[in-house]
């Protein structure tokens, strides 16, 4: 649980520093990059130190072009996403992130049978209950930059 809660909180803030870097003077192919590259900087020697390079070495050609074809389309959500950023504002960056998780709580019961527990009820609820009810001024419009 307090991996998740971490996991949820790292997130938020890579959003928030993200639609401030993308608002400001980064471009968003430079964000993406930047993200990009922390990803394998931070998990490549752990792949290294767990499996070792000939066993790296060993994966299918056909589950190497899944990957790579996995992350083109990763790249894709994600440029789509820092472009959204953009034009939005903090709150409602961290709203988009919080429906990720209850849309793959529905993903999970639909696609893969996982049980629709009161948790996952309650918390999908919860969400789309924080999102109708997220604060809306009038001027918010004017409060976001152009990009």
């Amino acid at each position: 649980v307090a991996a998740a809660g971490l996991g949820g909180a790292v997130y938020a803030l890579l959003s928030a520093v993200l639609r401030r870097a993308v608002t400001r003077s980064t471009t968003p192919p430079a964000a993406a990059f930047l993200v990009t590259l922390m990803g394998i900087v931070c998990l490549g020697p752990i792949c290294y130190y767990r499996l070792g390079l000939p066993k790296m070495l060993e994966t299918p050609p056909e589950q190497f072009g899944l990957m790579i074809a996995a992350g083109v389309f990763n790249l894709i959500a994600f440029m789509a996403l820092i472009n959204g950023l953009q034009r939005t504002t903090v709150v409602h960056a961290n709203a988009v992130n919080a429906s990720q998780v209850a849309m793959a709580a529905v993903a999970g019961v639909l696609l893969f049978a996982e049980p629709p527990t009161a948790w996952v009820l309650s918390g999908v609820c919860l969400t789309v209950f924080g999102i109708v009810w997220i604060d809306r001024p009038k001027d918010a419009v004017e409060e976001i930059p152009p990009p």
